[in-house]
């Protein structure tokens, strides 16, 4: 295995699943990240990851020769809900089904009226119970780089506690450079060995104010990051998460991929 390209379908989020997997194999990707399908924004109950429906949902993405590379959820380990809880693990049921390897969760804000500690605690027994479910179905549950879990050693800190084997990390390079101003360089140096899946976007401006836009336009030092991967011979995914579905006046998906994919390979290939 070697890096791999994907999208997640935030960038199409209102396409049906036959025509997400019709494109992902036309552009050239060998892999979709499920967020979004058929506009249904909570793939919990989206019809086509139902159990009745879910292989052959499947076959039609293995009859084009892509795997799915990560389940994204909305799991938030701060949210002490049970409700949020059983998301997350009905998504790892999902991943089961579609053969990924991944789930992905948040971290979330800390709750106001709790220490430091507290919200660590509570994050900590949340995702150690998330891991222990995606162990017996043979899949990892990662931790994106977002919301109060950007910094590098914030993540690495709860992943001691957690230290658990279905525990990994979901780099989203964008979101730690732009919002904490972290060296990639940083972020890979404390949480490489645990990157088993990587968000791709990029954006021009700062923290204050920033617009997404076509890989390479932007400021977000994503060809070093790739560079640091290659080197390392890290083996996964590199996902470009287009976020159309929250930002619409973004270009569309048919646009912005084949651009995408192009740079990424050409940073794979230098």
């Amino acid at each position: 295995m070697s890096i791999s390209l994907s999208f997640s379908t935030l960038a199409c989020f209102d396409w049906p699943w036959n025509k997400i997997v019709d494109h992902a194999a036309q552009w050239g990707f060998q892999g979709i990240e499920v967020r979004f399908v058929n506009n249904v924004r909570d793939i919990a109950h989206a019809p086509d990851f139902l159990p009745a429906q879910i292989g052959q949902t499947k076959a039609e993405a293995e009859k084009r020769g892509l795997k799915i590379c990560c389940v994204d959820s909305s799991a938030i380990l701060t949210n002490s809900e049970a409700v949020n809880l059983e998301h997350g693990r009905r998504c790892i049921e999902i991943a089961q089904g579609l053969g990924s390897p991944f789930v992905r969760i948040f971290g979330g804000k800390p709750n106001e009226g709790m220490s430091f500690e507290e919200n660590m605690d509570l994050a900590a027994e949340k995702w150690i119970k998330l891991a222990d479910y995606g162990q017996s179905r043979d899949v990892e549950v990662l931790i994106e780089a977002h919301d109060h879990f950007t910094k590098s050693d914030r993540i690495q800190k709860l992943l001691k506690r957690v230290n658990h084997p279905s525990a990994g990390v979901l780099w989203d390079i964008h979101n730690p450079f732009r919002q904490d101003g972290e060296p990639v360089a940083t972020f890979w140096q404390n949480l490489g060995a645990h990157v088993r899946h990587v968000h791709v976007k990029d954006s021009k401006g700062d923290k204050k104010s920033f617009a997404y836009c076509p890989c390479g336009e932007g400021n977000v030092p994503l060809r070093e990051a790739v560079v640091l991967m290659k080197k390392a011979g890290w083996e996964g995914c590199l996902s470009v998460e287009w976020e159309l579905a929250w930002h619409p006046e973004l270009a569309p998906a048919a646009e912005i991929m084949p651009q995408y994919r192009q740079k990424l390979l050409e940073y794979l290939a230098g």
